[in-house]
């Protein structure tokens, strides 16, 4: 009797060990019944197992809104650091740090293994459809690994015949038996998810500008808007023509005298989009707007009216004027002087006299040119980080 008694206890102590690995198992992701990621932590305040589940629903969502379902329609992008598994748009997960670590690997190395193992899923088509399918609530699929199928209803059994009695009144005063009809069967949706279409760093976007905008009258605050002149195909979605693109003036200086022209800074920061979604975005404008060059090589968002070659160019050809004023009145007045000896030395004293001021009041008395863009002119914006476009459900 002791004997039993210890066999069953070790028995009891062994099966409670084994269900151990089955608990574990919920922390797995599933696609068509195979494991794709394997969940080890947490994130923003979800437990191991909540986080696992939104994993699950982001994955159903993309399977049941996507449009494909190949492997080719899987991707990886990293922002800011992270990289994000997606399928033809709609986000699966962000692989985390902490996952990473506690896998002994890097985010990006565990991003690429939960990615082949979905996109290995995706490539046994019949399977993702017979899944897909029962997310639809689709009984009547069939199983992919061969499986019956559903065994189809039973036709409803018309209701049972009031038997005739003698006692008419008590056969009509007495209810009619229950028609069980069979109810249709309820099933849950995959829940609705936006989907999301990333653009890369260092993508330039062509704009048209939609404010005029002048130095003389711009001030740090004001609003500019300017539009995407042509369709930016991203792959699995696009950034549609006609979407807005919104930033402010952040510096504006007006030409003043002592040959200080005018500049004008602007910085556009978010993107909105025909269903009015709007994105905040983080780059640049390239190669100034217009005919006005920005101060960086091509690489910033601050605009002068007028570069250095362009001063030196303007004081040169108002030095010529000068000189040749000065040359005419030198050359009359040395003849008269000297009686036309003095004629060469006064060409020569009067063209420098005529230069020294034309450069004179190139570079000290005239006011400097003004930043003047009217609307429609054209220009490109370039992004310094990756930008997240959502797109409603489909």
């Amino acid at each position: 009797m002791l004997k039993s008694r210890l066999n069953l206890l070790l028995l009891a102590q062994f099966a409670t060990v084994s269900i151990l690995p089955a608990v574990a198992a919920n922390n797995n992701v599933t696609l068509g019944g195979h494991t794709v990621i394997v969940n080890r932590a947490g994130l923003n305040g979800q437990s191991v197992d909540d986080y696992t589940a939104t994993i699950q629903g982001n994955l159903d969502n993309a399977l049941v809104q996507a449009k494909t379902h190949s492997a080719s329609a899987l991707h990886v992008a990293t922002v800011k650091g992270s990289p994000i598994i997606t399928l033809a748009g709609y986000k699966i997960v962000t692989v985390d740090r902490t996952n990473a670590k506690l896998a002994k690997t890097t985010p990006t190395v565990l991003a690429s293994r939960w990615a082949a193992a979905i996109r290995k899923e995706l490539g046994n088509t019949s399977e993702v459809n017979d899944y897909i399918a029962q997310l639809q609530g689709d009984n009547s699929a069939s199983s992919g690994n061969g499986g019956d199928s559903a065994q189809a209803a039973a036709p409803p059994t018309a209701p049972p015949m009031i038997q005739a009695t003698t006692q008419v009144g008590a056969a009509y005063n007495s209810p009619p038996p229950a028609y069980n009809a069979p109810q249709p069967q309820m099933t849950v949706a995959a829940p609705l998810q936006a989907r999301v279409v990333y653009a890369p760093a260092g993508m330039s976007i062509p704009l048209t500008l939609q404010t005029s905008l002048s130095t003389q009258a711009a001030q740090p605050g004001d609003l500019v808007q300017a539009i995407v002149s042509q369709d930016i195909e991203l792959g699995n979605g696009r950034i549609a023509a006609g979407s807005t693109v919104s930033g402010t003036v952040t510096d504006a200086e007006s030409g003043r005298r002592l040959d200080r022209s005018g500049s004008l800074s602007i910085k556009f920061t978010s993107l909105r989009t025909a269903d009015g979604i709007e994105t905040p975005i983080a780059g640049h404008l390239v190669g100034g707007i217009g005919k006005y060059a920005d101060s960086n090589g091509g690489e910033g968002d601050t605009i002068h009216a007028e570069t250095m070659k362009n001063k030196l160019e303007s004081a040169a050809l108002r030095g010529a004027v000068g000189a040749g004023t000065g040359a005419a009145l030198g050359t009359a007045v040395g003849a008269v002087a000297d009686g036309g000896h003095g004629a060469g030395r006064g060409a020569w004293s009067g063209a420098a006299i005529g230069a020294g001021a034309g450069v004179v009041d190139s570079l000290l008395v005239r006011k400097a040119a003004d930043v003047v863009i009217k609307s429609g002119t054209a220009m490109q914006l370039q992004l310094d980080e990756p930008m997240s476009l959502t797109y409603p459900p489909q």
